[in-house]
């Protein structure tokens, strides 16, 4: 076999070895959806106490930008993250205004607020993760989905 065959043979076996590798580390670093239901369940039992709200909503924030890194959306912020994917969300429109109002609530230490208010944020956050697809009605069913009290 002459060198360059060789070589070829190697320089394949190398470019699979690359591919394959590529995949299980896009593989493993892909969080599993239960791992995100967990977290939204705890965001969920702050829901409960009034006095938690705030926290619930920063929180689910936090959860949507964690997904949104997870899922390998482009951007620096949670903002930016947002607009890479703004076509995936029902409602954009109204996720902007949850995301806004939590940057309100953190900025300016906002802890109280109408239940109004807290009911349509956490709908809004959670129709962004249902539509990423992390949760499904089916989960949320089985979790028991709590609602604001």
């Amino acid at each position: 076999m002459s060198n360059e065959i060789k070589y070829l043979i190697i320089l394949g076996v190398g470019c699979i070895v690359l591919f394959v590798g590529g995949l299980l580390v896009l593989k493993i670093r892909r969080k599993p959806n239960s791992f995100f239901l967990k977290k939204w369940n705890n965001i969920q039992n702050l829901c409960l106490t009034k006095s938690e709200w705030y926290k619930a909503i920063i929180d689910a924030d936090n959860l949507l930008d964690e997904v949104l890194r997870n899922r390998r959306y482009s951007g620096s912020t949670t903002g930016e993250r947002m607009v890479s994917a703004q076509k995936v969300f029902t409602n954009n429109a109204n996720l902007w205004i949850s995301h806004n109002f939590r940057k309100k609530v953190q900025e300016k230490n906002i802890t109280k607020f109408k239940k109004k208010e807290m009911v349509s944020i956490m709908q809004n956050y959670k129709q962004a993760l249902i539509d990423l697809g992390v949760l499904s009605a089916h989960q949320l069913e089985r979790a028991k989905d709590h609602h604001v009290k």
